[in-house]
């Protein structure tokens, strides 16, 4: 995920407060790891304060090595900035009690890209392995879900590495169980299915969910089918599969649908147009922490749908 100006900005005006270089280097990072996890907790619908943060007041930033971001009631977490080519993460001992948890962002030369690496829940050592870090998902159960369901209750934001947990999501059925080996079989949406057409349906990915789009105009139209499928590669990175395919009785797309993935600004980073198709496919990658939306067009309906790595 990029690293914010904000963040820059924040990070800047506390370094510039210290005489000690060494020490501003070390505010900045923490400033810029902390930013990191307040913005994804922000993109799961999760209330972060960056200024009730014991991180954010001059005194502690001094006497302490802390990055230590208020998350709702529940307490902080613990930001903990990455070096690139690092092998290990740096927790002092002063911070390895009164945390919710200990997050590690790994930041780039420039510190204009983060990549989340993972949480744990406690510590006892100061060098930490970057590869001891567990998944991102064990860090709701601890920081609470109350605002991510919300969120996706309400059509927000789906988390699609929840889904590799077989966590189903409001409005969406997951697909895995229904796929089978054998003679392609119509997958179900609320009494609706999409209908074998001659070209062989995939759904690739580890995990894969299903949502019927309703475009439907009386007498004209038929909804579309929505599969989103994800595989965990290696480390924090991820290929994400995207299908559009129609219901029903259509044998074809409508002609003028088009279909756009957004990344994080709203800038189309792939498009096309279904034209005379039997079906839309879109494969990219991306990482823990990156946002995109899929947006449909049609006839001057517009459908997005927002995802979270």
């Amino acid at each position: 995920m990029s690293v914010s100006l904000e963040a820059h900005r924040a990070a800047q005006l506390f370094r510039a407060r210290q005489r000690d270089p060494a020490k501003g280097k070390q505010i900045y990072l923490n400033t810029i790891a902390e930013y990191a996890v307040h913005d994804y907790l922000q993109v799961l619908g999760i209330d972060s304060d960056l200024a009730a943060s014991p991180s954010w007041d001059p005194v502690t930033q001094t006497l302490s090595d802390t990055g230590a971001l208020q998350v709702g009631t529940q307490g902080q977490l613990e930001c903990r900035p990455v070096l690139p080519e690092a092998k290990s993460c740096y927790i002092p001992p002063d911070v390895w009690a009164d945390r919710l948890g200990y997050v590690a962002f790994q930041l780039d030369a420039q510190l204009e890209q983060a990549t989340l690496l993972g949480f744990l829940s406690q510590v006892s050592a100061e060098t930490i392995p970057l590869n001891a870090f567990g998944q991102l998902e064990v860090m709701l159960d601890y920081v609470g879900t109350d605002g991510l369901e919300a969120n996706e209750a309400t059509g927000g934001i789906t988390q699609l590495s929840r889904w590799l947990q077989g966590r189903a999501q409001a409005g969406w059925q997951m697909l895995d169980s229904l796929l089978v080996d054998g003679p392609r079989p119509a997958l179900s949406f609320r009494n609706q299915s999409i209908v074998p057409s001659p070209v062989q349906l995939e759904i690739p990915g580890d995990a894969t969910g299903g949502k019927v789009l309703d475009f439907s105009i009386p007498n004209t139209l038929k909804p579309l089918a929505l599969l989103v499928g994800i595989s965990q590669t290696e480390n924090a990175l991820f290929n994400i599969w995207v299908n559009v395919v129609p219901m029903g009785g259509m044998a074809e797309l409508p002609p003028e649908l088009d279909v756009s993935i957004l990344d994080e600004t709203n800038q189309a980073i792939m498009q096309a147009q279904a034209r005379e198709s039997k079906k839309l496919e879109f494969q990219f990658g991306g990482e823990v922490g990156d946002h995109f939306k899929i947006q449909l067009m049609l006839n001057n309906l517009c459908v997005t749908e927002n995802f979270v790595v």
